[in-house]
């Protein structure tokens, strides 16, 4: 498998933004970690292509809105974290 990005690691870089939907065509991608962040809006949707995602932390950012419905489609997703930054 070379070449195929199976993990993005990106937690605690002190990112800022939303999380981009272009990461939904990463369709190979079993972890995904944007943890300890300072990331906004709300969980793209595009997030849901990704079949093969077994673990997803969202957790302490500033996300808003609903979690997609259609994450509980992915069939290996086992770990979801998306708890609430705590308030300063």
């Amino acid at each position: 498998m070379s070449g195929v990005a199976t993990t993005l690691n990106f937690s605690t870089n002190c990112l800022t933004g939303t999380i981009p939907s272009v990461v939904g065509q990463l369709v190979t991608l079993q972890v995904l970690d944007v943890s300890r962040n300072n990331l906004s809006g709300g969980i793209p949707t595009e997030l849901c292509n990704l079949a093969k995602l077994q673990i997803l932390s969202l957790r302490r950012n500033r996300l808003t809105g609903f979690i997609p419905q259609a994450l509980n489609q992915l069939n290996f997703l086992a770990v979801f974290n998306a708890s609430l930054r705590p308030s300063s």
